[in-house]
């Protein structure tokens, strides 16, 4: 028996994500082909690699991006699960409460984590909850794979989800939009999965935050001003640095809320979570890190209060669209249900 062999199941979900025809599956080569547009799809340690193009001839260069190589994803495993600090951990603490307050009681149905990474949602996500994952990154898929956190693994981008209308009941990213290239065509096609009645849950990164004036002091001519006294203090990264702008963009409230309208969902939840400067100030400051060193009981005190206060205030209307981050839920509406002057 084949152990790279595929779950029936997600074959029965798969297309072509260039044409969206119809997969052929060949366990016996370890890959897929489409009869429609000809591409053919490799099956690498169960993960099948279903990218818009050739992918066997172009396989190095679809995952020279940020967190693609081995090393890096390593890096971003312990990042995201919070191993590497305090304010690592409350950063995964407060985005996993407010995801999840939003999503709620979670009925048994298929669910499609997009930009899984890692793995570390699917922890979170009942058992009797169907999920499959999604991301770009072939190497966090692997991670994701060898903690057994899930099986059914697809490497593909999200702005073209190699997946049929319709099957989904609900599609879920967090902490992923910012990262995309074409966001509006990427919740698009999040919402084009989902069946009428289905959720989606976006949790994005706010251009309207402390922290989005502060990218935006990072990409000005202020910049070079800025960063030269904070490297001659701290001798260390700045936060006025143009370190991988070119995978950070932000949004607002209303311009995701815009996207979604579009399609045919109707937005029914708006949360924020995180305050920015306890990044951007306190870590890049240096007072996280010397506080975690010399008094690490008032640190965590300070960030288990600032947990509560998100929670307390993230739901309050003004709050919710100028947190650091924030959290949509949107309910698909079938066609009868639609007014065509609100697209």
């Amino acid at each position: 028996m084949n152990p790279d062999a595929l779950d029936r199941e997600l074959l029965q979900m798969l297309c072509c994500p260039a044409c969206r025809g119809e997969l052929g599956y060949h366990s016996d080569h370890n890959e897929m082909s489409c009869a429609t547009c000809g591409f053919t799809y490799p099956i690498i340690d169960g993960i099948p690699i279903l990218f818009p193009t050739d992918v066997k001839a172009r396989f190095e260069q679809l995952f020279k991006r940020s967190w693609d190589s081995e090393e890096r994803a390593e890096v971003y495993d312990r990042f995201v699960e919070g191993r590497e600090s305090f304010m690592d951990m409350h950063n995964h603490v407060g985005e996993t409460r407010a995801t999840l307050s939003v999503l709620g009681a979670l009925p048994p149905g298929w669910l499609l984590d997009c930009g899984c990474g890692n793995g570390r949602f699917f922890q979170q996500y009942p058992s009797h909850v169907s999920a499959v994952g999604v991301d770009a990154s072939l190497n966090l898929l692997r991670i994701c794979k060898r903690r057994g956190r899930a099986t059914r693994l697809v490497c593909a981008e999200l702005e073209h989800l190699p997946f049929k209308e319709g099957i989904f009941d609900r599609t879920v990213s967090v902490r992923v939009l910012q990262h995309i290239h074409d966001q509006a065509r990427a919740v698009a096609d999040m919402v084009r999965v989902l069946r009428p009645g289905g959720e989606i849950i976006l949790h994005c990164y706010n251009s309207a935050s402390s922290k989005g004036a502060v990218k935006r002091l990072r990409q000005s001519r202020l910049a070079p001003v800025l960063n030269a006294p904070f490297r001659a203090l701290f001798r260390t990264l700045s936060p006025f640095a143009p370190w991988e702008l070119q995978y950070d963009q932000y949004n607002t409230v209303s311009q995701v809320c815009r996207w979604l309208r579009q399609q045919g969902v109707k937005v029914t939840v708006v949360r924020g979570t995180g305050f920015g400067f306890n990044k951007w100030l306190l870590t890049e400051f240096m007072v996280a890190p010397w506080l975690e060193k010399h008094h690490p009981a008032i640190l965590k005190r300070y960030l288990d209060g600032s947990l509560r206060a998100e929670e307390a205030i993230g739901s309050l209307p003004f709050f919710s669209y100028v947190m650091e981050k924030f959290v949509l839920k949107g309910r698909k509406l079938a066609a009868a249900e639609r007014d065509p002057t609100r697209q």
